[in-house]
């Protein structure tokens, strides 16, 4: 994490090295499997990614979480975010359909609902999460533009993309 960040450039190699070596010296360290998983993921090496975050998940089972339900945990989150982005939509839902608390990544599981071809169910997801009074952001306001776009709702999907671009961080 010292060496792979915006402020020191994203030294992939470095960081690379470093977590292995970690893991040569305590191979159950879940912080170093979950370091790995991420750097995998970050530089298109989506097997290896899973690879290390299933290990990850295998080594703690409550991923890293007192409270399943309060806690957005690492591993499984992010396991669903691999597969779809490897376009596993279908089994990127199983895995967030099997996390008791999403907290602001629900809108990951509003791209695998549209993945699978039920773009309405991801509105009515993003929906929910607005109704329960959590704040309106550029991920969400995205993903709504994505259901609108799949259901041929172009000028609600450009309304979408303006949102998203004026709530961008």
């Amino acid at each position: 994490d010292l060496k792979w960040n915006a402020v020191r450039g994203w030294h992939f190699g470095e960081s690379l090295a470093d977590v292995r070596y970690a893991l040569v010296l305590q191979p159950s360290l879940v912080a170093a499997h979950n370091a790995l998983g991420s750097l995998y993921f970050h530089y298109g090496f989506t097997q290896e990614a899973r690879g290390e975050l299933e290990t990850s998940l295998s080594l703690d089972p409550r991923d890293g979480c007192d409270d399943l339900t309060k806690c957005m945990g690492f591993s499984r989150r992010r396991i669903a975010r691999v597969l779809w982005f490897e376009q596993k939509f279908d089994s990127a839902l199983k895995v967030y359909e099997s996390i008791p608390f999403l907290g602001g990544t629900v809108w990951e599981m509003a791209v695998a609902l549209n993945g699978v071809g039920r773009p309405m169910d991801a509105l009515a997801l993003l929906d929910s999460v607005r109704a329960a009074g959590d704040e309106y952001d550029e991920d969400r306001a995205a993903v709504r533009a994505l259901a609108y776009a799949t259901l041929g709702r172009e000028d609600e999907s450009l309304a979408s993309i303006a949102a998203a671009i004026k709530h961008s961080r």
